[in-house]
């Protein structure tokens, strides 16, 4: 039996079914939506939560773009607002 990535597609395991690339972005949103969640907890003095302003300022606010906040035509893909929100479309991306 030679190295993994020469062996027979059915003999491979699932996770080396994907391209690279996608192996990274479902893992991106994964992580993100793992920070989303622990952060939604966490509140400020002032009475804002740290989820509600990482929301804010990385999801696609027209706003903020103009002002500067080049990032959020990227960065708001990786946003997501709920688990099944998040499983629809790594499911989509994974098949």
């Amino acid at each position: 039996m030679g190295p993994i990535w020469r062996r027979r597609w059915s003999e491979r395991p699932l996770w080396l079914h994907f391209s690279p690339a996608v192996l990274v972005i479902a893992s991106i949103c994964l992580a993100v939506y793992c920070v989303q969640w622990v952060t939604m907890g966490l509140e400020f003095p002032d009475g804002y939560r740290f989820g509600s302003l990482l929301n804010f300022v990385f999801g696609l606010h027209w706003p903020l773009l103009r002002e500067g906040c080049f990032w959020q035509p990227v960065s708001y893909g990786f946003l997501h607002g709920s688990w099944l929100h998040l499983a629809l479309n790594l499911a989509t991306l994974l098949f």
